[in-house]
């Protein structure tokens, strides 16, 4: 993240930082597949971890 988002730009205020490291964090968890979770993003293991329990407890699970 330091490399990405804090070593290269320079920030205006603390609101186009904020802006920034939203949008690095999004891309991070929803986009680039992750080594530690096997080739697929943190939303897609999340997924795929919860489709085993949504068919255990049926409809008892809210909806993500």
């Amino acid at each position: 993240m330091r490399i990405e988002c804090l070593n290269e730009p320079w920030f205006l205020d603390l609101e186009g930082a904020q802006e920034l490291l939203e949008t690095w964090r999004i891309d991070y968890n929803t986009e680039r597949p992750h080594s530690s979770l096997k080739g697929v993003t943190p939303g897609e293991f999340t997924v795929a971890a919860q489709t085993p329990l949504r068919a255990s407890f049926g409809a008892s699970l809210p909806s993500a």
